[in-house]
């Protein structure tokens, strides 16, 4: 009998687990793993692949986020990339960085902050939208920030072969030089999901792969004080902060963001900034 009763609480307390992972990824909860602090990784060419982008860096977020709500474990380092890491600091500086945009009417109040602060950032936007507002683009360009590539139209550039990613980034690339005269530097590929296809097609436009690793996830319906107690709570020396465009909590958090972390002793910055503390190369 009691063999019995220890089995019926054994497979009740399985039961209750599986139930909790359903409930879990049904509602769209992270599982976190964690993790020892770490510098900020930038993955250089050498090896097998000596024609690699010089930098790729690297997101130390456990889990990336795929709407609707999906969570997949992120690859850390990439196993196509085992010899290829290197890890520096940024003793007092962090890049500020925006995706998503532009939107009309509030790429300019990100801007605006930005401006009173005297700050630069580096916003990835999606080509669609950049045709579609090309007005903003010059208005990033005038106010001294930076743009990256951040795709099309948003889509899956690791599920594309190479020559459909080659020739989506590049329609970017020469919308924005085009529109802004700006040479595109920087890709961040949508959702951070980057395969061997997506690193070989930036090395041949010449765009060096940004990823993060200080997400507030505010376009999940985050309160501006969640998302600044998320960034301050993730943030260290040389991170890389990823804010949305199009969201207006953002803007509100973003001016405390600042402040807050000036409060730290870290200076937010651009993208290129960020590197050419690390002593790299961005032209």
């Amino acid at each position: 009998m009691k063999s019995g009763y220890g089995q019926v609480i054994i497979l009740t307390l399985v039961f209750l687990v599986l139930v909790l992972n359903l409930v879990q990824l049904s509602t769209g909860a992270e599982v976190h793993t964690p993790e020892e602090e770490v510098p900020l990784q930038l993955v250089g060419s050498s090896g097998a692949i000596n024609s690699l982008a010089r930098n790729i860096l690297l997101s130390r977020t456990e889990e990336l986020l795929l709407p609707p709500q999906q969570t997949v474990v992120a690859q850390k380092p990439l196993p196509e990339l085992p010899d290829l890491v290197f890890s520096g600091t940024a003793v007092d500086k962090v890049a500020i960085t925006f995706d998503d945009g532009p939107f009309p009417g509030m790429t300019e109040q990100y801007l605006e902050i930005l401006s009173q602060y005297g700050i630069k950032g580096t916003f990835f936007v999606v080509g669609e939208l950049a045709r579609q507002n090309p007005a903003q683009l010059q208005k990033i360009v005038e106010q001294g920030s930076e743009l990256g590539n951040h795709s099309w139209a948003h889509g899956r550039l690791d599920k594309m072969p190479l020559e459909k990613v080659v020739s989506d980034l590049r329609r970017v690339a020469e919308l924005i030089y085009e529109t802004t005269g700006q040479e595109v530097r920087f890709l961040r590929p949508p959702y951070g999901r980057h395969s061997p296809a997506v690193i070989e097609a930036a090395e041949e436009l010449g765009q060096q792969l940004v990823l993060w690793n200080v997400d507030p996830r505010d376009w999940d319906k985050a309160s501006t004080r969640e998302i600044v107690n998320r960034v301050m709570a993730q943030v260290r020396p040389g991170s890389i902060i990823l804010l949305h465009e199009g969201h207006p909590n953002t803007i509100k958090a973003l001016p405390q963001i600042i402040e807050k972390l000036r409060e730290r002793g870290l200076e937010p910055v651009s993208v290129s900034e960020l590197l050419q503390s690390y002593g790299e190369e961005t032209t």
